[in-house]
């Protein structure tokens, strides 16, 4: 088959999906008003910050302590957690869901060592 052909045939199957899709979900798609209040309440100011546990922060120590996982000074515990998947070198998937469940807390996303200057 040319180049042309399979051009042709892909052009035509994205313009009947469009198409469909445009027919089938015109109602579907424009949100009811009671789906815009139940997203402005989730995004309120009633949502609560979570600290980490002391627990939390100790399994982050050990992490930043164990040189398997490669160096962990200069980098955040998330780059050093990405680049030891990235090596296969099998970091804790429990590192991965503290890292997330804090995305803000400076005290989870730096390195235990950041507080000693060199």
């Amino acid at each position: 088959m040319s180049k042309h052909v399979l051009d042709e045939q892909f052009k035509q199957k994205r313009r009947s999906a469009r198409l469909s899709l445009k027919h089938e979900g015109k109602q579907e798609s424009q949100p009811t008003p009671s789906s815009k209040v139940i997203e402005v309440r989730k995004r309120g100011p009633s949502s609560q910050t979570i600290e980490p546990t002391d627990e939390d922060l100790e399994v982050l120590r050990q992490f930043d302590k164990d040189a398997r996982f490669g160096p962990s000074i200069d980098v955040t515990r998330m780059e050093r957690w990405e680049r030891a998947k990235k090596f296969k070198l099998s970091p804790p998937i429990k590192i991965r869901d503290l890292l997330s469940k804090f995305p803000d807390n400076e005290q989870v996303l730096n390195s235990f060592w950041d507080n000693y200057p060199l």
